[in-house]
């Protein structure tokens, strides 16, 4: 299962808490029987949000006893037949039990066949054309994890209950069916035609599917396997180009694994209304239509959509063949299927793209607000282990112990892990297992320290060079708090230092809360480098001298070090850091660097630096850069007109719908006078998955115009897309804080916000619960906590429940959060000046005569607004 995560933020200290105050501590319950064979029978409509089905068990009872007791939601038990006729059967809550008239013996099989129907409101859901939104199709598709297959067909519904399954669908005629496995037989019944799938080797619960609608295929091949991707016959130019490459996928995860691909065939099918990005059901990924891209925005898009396509593609190995024993060692699922997104990224694109990725991974990992273990017991519902945890700093653990162990070591390790147990359920200690017979090493130490503790490395380092003795003092101090989190992390990792003899590289051991490490040198440090290629899971105050990271931008062709360092010396300030930073943003040739620092210039509102950002927009190939420019101008609060004229002259010329998007962002940010005009026009525009009208709604949420909160209001009906309606919903809450507490118009937008709780789209009923919380309203509590047992999705419960929590605890801040968020930029701004002033200076003071003409000449040729 895949979820995308974006924005970035640090809380060193993890203050929060990730457990709720109603969480309890899980285990995985104790198995009754071992199910040797699973049938499903089902008859299904799209235009009919109801089910009829059959399922029929093949089990082995584990010990002696009178009941079983199976998982089944809101269903209608209709009768239940055992080896010699009917059984009886209670309901209990969401469990069905079923009693034998003899005890039944361990191990003698038992089949059972169970009659039922149900009108689903979780695990199976229907998709049909509205009047709202008459585009829609017609479609039937299935989502079982964590927990939701009970509510479409009973079962012992557990990541640990597998079994080989079957799967028969009556859909009307004309429709396809998919499902796990091999298709066995199509036939036609009158007005229905029946599709007949067989999943021969065992799987979970969960990850039985199926997907019914009109559509058409794609077909690849990766050596012997079928891979198929199925799209509605008017997504099939798109289809082709985002699946382009999924055969290849394919390929390079059975080469890195050491094991083929484990199933018959491969199938990934779009559906529209997805709850989630995928879902890895075995041998047929069900996928968000939003996954599908154009040419238009391949450029934008395309590594985002390939990462969930490799991610579901890598569950068919880590979560189908091998399977987390219960939730709470899912990071053994979803921590790979992420770690091998970065797998497939390093092949497709290249070793700095890779790296890139994993430093984002690493940016989304440290925005969550708590540090838990990866190994976590004490929740409310699974659901709420499927965080940034879990899936991006499950990642980063693979990647260190990847980087512990050396590439043979590390794909050794995970074939043998595969191996040993596939088909079959682990836990984490597992891996460990896996990874000491195959290689020898102990890493029990680093599963303590970063599996089954919280947190990770803060650290501050400095340094400086011994003329006397010829070496490099390494000050590194670890500052890391919080409940859970390791005072001191014991670690290894690379420094590299360059000295006008060549580059050095080091090992460093790490385990003390501070420590110096004495680092021999050839000669005077140009460039010094903690931790080469970014492989440690931390974060750095880097306080090392300024020439020594201006070396780094300089000569490294390491890109998470350059990028770092370029951080650390905007925060220096001085000219000459200044200018390497914009050499860089000029300069290098790989575009993350350059886009990170156009992010870290955004600190610096300088003529220099607003001078170099906008040739950036002008001039860089690609979009991704240019995104992050124009993000960037969105400082230059001072010079708003100028730079909203600016962008808003380019914008006719630029062919990225993603770009355009940011630029209505930066408008709205700095809240020029020709904004409004700009973001309303882009209301009206379509693009790929409506992001210009999403961030246009956004941005009049920023213009701090309450009159505006109708024309968000107007955005928020079903006929909208999903995008555009969650952004509508959050920018409400912008706007509504502006005016008085207690006012018409206030609890109107309160009001809407209360509403949008009920709305049919999970995001919008999520993003409802994030403005409430936004806006601050205490009497929204009482909304909250009134909807929190009628929600049945539990990162919306989640959601709700926080909102509530902090609308209890804490007053409302309305205008004065928006009056001190207005005087911090304005600080920053005035610091900005004060910098370029100082900056003019020191380069009067400092430069030798020659110098000043030549910089003077080169300004004279850049591009000014």
């Amino acid at each position: 299962m895949w979820h995308h995560h974006d924005g970035r933020g640090i809380d060193p200290k993890g203050t929060r808490g990730f457990s709720l105050p109603t969480a309890t501590v899980h285990y995985a319950p104790d198995r009754q029987a071992r199910v040797e064979h699973l049938k499903l029978e089902l008859w299904v409509r799209p235009d009919t949000p109801g089910v009829r089905g059959t399922v029929r068990l093949a089990l082995f009872p584990l010990r002696p006893a009178r009941t079983l007791t199976l998982d089944a939601a809101e269903l209608t038990i209709e009768r239940v037949l055992g080896p010699n006729g009917p059984l009886p059967f209670v309901i209990e809550g969401s469990r069905l039990v079923v009693t034998f008239p003899d005890l039944l013996a361990p191990e003698a099989k038992v089949d059972l066949t169970i009659d039922y129907r149900g009108e689903p409101r979780r695990g199976l859901y229907f998709i049909h054309p509205s009047e709202a939104r008459p585009h829609l199709p017609a479609e039937v598709w299935t989502q079982g994890q964590d927990d939701d297959s009970r509510h479409w067909f009973p079962c012992f519904d557990g990541p640990h209950e597998k079994a080989p399954s079957e799967l028969i669908a009556h859909v009307p005629a004309g429709l396809f069916a998919l499902s796990n496995g091999e298709l066995v037989e199509k036939r036609e019944e009158g007005a229905e035609w029946v599709w007949h799938y067989r999943q021969a080797e065992p799987h979970s619960t969960y990850l039985v599917t199926l997907v019914v609608g009109r559509y058409v295929p794609i077909e690849d091949q990766a050596g012997e396997v079928p891979v198929v991707s199925y799209v509605h016959p008017e997504q099939l130019a798109a289809g082709r180009l985002t699946f382009a490459r999924t055969g290849q996928m394919v390929r390079h995860f059975a080469e890195r694994i050491g094991l083929p691909y484990p199933w018959a065939r491969y199938s990934q099918i779009c559906v529209a209304d997805f709850i989630f990005g995928g879902m890895e059901n075995t041998s047929a990924t069900t996928l968000t239509d939003q996954v599908l891209f154009d040419a238009r925005s391949e450029a934008d898009y395309r590594a985002q959509a390939e990462s969930l396509i490799a991610h579901e593609l890598a569950h068919q190995w880590w979560g189908d063949l091998v399977t987390c024993h219960d939730w709470s060692h899912a990071w053994l699922n979803e921590g790979f299927a992420t770690y091998f997104e970065l797998i497939w990224r390093e092949h497709a694109d290249g070793a700095d793209d890779a790296a890139y990725a994993r430093l984002l991974d690493k940016e989304a990992y440290l925005q969550e607000g708590y540090r838990r273990p990866l190994v976590e017991r004490c929740f409310e519902e699974p659901i709420e282990l499927f965080d940034r945890h879990q899936y991006e700093k499950g990642a980063l653990v693979l990647h260190l112990i990847r980087t512990t162990l050396g590439d043979e070591a590390f794909f050794r390790s995970l074939r043998l892990y595969a191996e040993r147990h596939r088909h079959g359920t682990v836990e984490s200690q597992d891996l460990y297992r896996a990874i000491e017979a195959a290689t020898g090493r102990n890493l029990q130490a680093l599963f303590d320290q970063w599996v089954y503790a919280a947190g990770h490395p803060v650290l501050n380092i400095s340094g400086a060079y011994d003329e006397v003795n010829r070496c490099f003092n390494l000050t590194v101090e670890q500052v890391q708090k919080g409940e859970r989190i390791p005072e001191a992390f014991t670690f290894s990792c690379e420094v590299e230092i360059r000295t006008e003899v060549g580059v050095e590289r080091h090992p460093v051991h790490l385990e003390h809360k501070k420590q110096t490490v004495r680092i021999p040198v050839e000669g005077r440090p140009k460039a010094v480098i903690f931790d080469r290629g970014g492989h440690l899971p931390k974060q750095v105050d880097n306080r090392l001298p300024p020439h020594l990271l201006r070396g780094v931008l300089e000569a490294s062709d390491d890109p998470i070090a350059v990028i770092e360092a370029a951080r650390a010396l905007v925060g220096r300030g001085d000219p000459a850091s200044v200018q390497a930073v914009l050499d860089c943003l000029r300069d290098h040739n790989f575009w993350g660097v350059r886009a990170e620092c156009a992010k870290a210039l955004r600190r610096l509102p300088i003529q220099s630096v607003k001078e170099c950002l906008t040739d950036a927009v002008l001039e860089d190939g690609d979009p991704r850069v240019r995104r992050a420019a124009i993000r960037a101008l969105g400082a230059f609060y001072d010079d708003r007109e100028e730079v909203a004229e600016f962008l808003i002259r380019h914008a006719p010329i630029e062919r990225s719908d993603y770009v355009l998007a940011d630029t209505c962002r930066t408008l709205a940010e700095l809240r020029a006078s020709t904004a409004r005009a700009f973001l309303e026009a882009n209301l009206e525009r379509d693009s790929h998955n409506d992001c210009l009208r999403a961030a246009a709604a956004e941005g009049l949420a920023k213009l701090r115009e309450p009159e505006l909160l109708p024309k968000l209001y107007e955005r928020l009906g079903p006929e909208h897309h999903p995008k555009l309606r969650e952004a509508a919903t959050y920018g409400i809450a912008g706007l509504a804080r502006l005016l008085p507490v207690g006012s018409a118009p206030r609890v109107e937008a309160g009001e809407q916000l209360e509403r949008l709780l009920d709305d049919p789209w999970l995001r919008v009923r999520i993003r409802a619960a994030e403005a409430l919380k936004s806006l601050g309203e205490p009497r929204a509590a009482s909304a909250l906590e009134e909807r929190i047992p009628r929600e049945l999705d539990g990162r919306a419960r989640r959601a709700m429940r926080l909102a509530e929590r902090d609308l209890k605890k804490h007053p409302p801040l309305g205008e004065e959060l928006d009056r001190l968020r207005d005087e911090l930029k304005r600080l920053e701004l005035d610091h900005g000046k004060l910098k370029e002033r100082l900056e003019k200076v020191e380069l009067t003071r400092r430069a030798p005569p020659p110098a000043p003409a030549k910089k003077e000449k080169k300004k004279k040729k850049k591009k000014h607004l």
